[in-house]
């Protein structure tokens, strides 16, 4: 079974470089055999290759980032509607129609003690009675028309709300096919990228490093980063 020389840790026989301290492997098997030497890169093909993985892992971040608030947005439930009562509506018909029976009553009766006729007073309670009719008939057909129009924009905005939910769940299904995708492109680079180094922020910094002069080529790169963590 192979090990790394550096932090001794156990390795897989495919293993390029150790998942733990990132080293370059040179495994020690129990026949003291060493792994095959990677191919070797000049400073342009590392240049290019480091640009390369800054975009795809970045690609991938990005679309990491956009799924983990999608399923955000969709583990939210849809809040119920809130449908409207005609009776909100209705009440100041129903509040003007007791006060014009009341008020057309009193008419009346002031009428009818100033001219000593009775006639007054039933005249004006039966008018009264009949407005109170008629706004009650008017106040229950105004109230129900507003309910019905405003529970027909409510359901349109619950449907509206249903099918963009609908429609993100597709799109977060789709974006999770297209990660999954990109992730098993990438790993043809596995070998030359260690796991904790699989990001658009260290590629980055490996072709800073190769520019620079620190290292020669991708490889290299690769082996100082540890370094600069120590």
């Amino acid at each position: 079974m192979p090990f790394c020389r550096k932090c001794g840790l156990e390795l897989k026989d495919d293993d390029v470089f150790c998942a733990k301290c990132g080293n370059k492997i040179e495994k020690i098997t129990e026949d003291n055999s060493e792994s095959a030497a990677l191919p070797s890169m000049t400073k342009d093909e590392s240049i290019e290759l480091a640009e390369k993985l800054k975009k795809e892992y970045g690609d991938l971040e990005k679309m990491q980032k956009e799924i983990n608030e999608n399923k955000t947005i969709i583990s939210k439930p849809i809040p119920p509607a809130k449908h409207h009562a005609a009776f909100k509506f209705f009440w100041p018909y129903l509040v003007a129609s007791v006060v014009s029976i009341n008020a057309l009553y009193l008419l009346g009766y002031i009428l009818t003690l100033a001219s000593q006729a009775a006639g007054f007073l039933y005249t004006f309670s039966i008018i009264g009675l009949i407005t109170a009719v008629v706004l009650l008939i008017v106040g229950g057909k105004t109230a129900t028309s507003k309910r019905d129009s405003l529970n027909c924009q409510v359901e349109n905005e619950m449907q509206y709300k249903r099918k963009k939910h609908k429609e993100l769940q597709e799109k977060t299904t789709s974006l999770q096919n297209r990660y999954s995708v990109k992730k098993t492109q990438l790993e043809k680079y596995n070998d030359l990228v260690p796991l904790q180094f699989r990001t658009s922020r260290y590629m980055e910094r490996v072709k800073a490093l190769i520019m620079t002069g620190k290292a020669e080529n991708f490889i290299e790169a690769i082996e100082y980063l540890p370094k600069e963590h120590l």
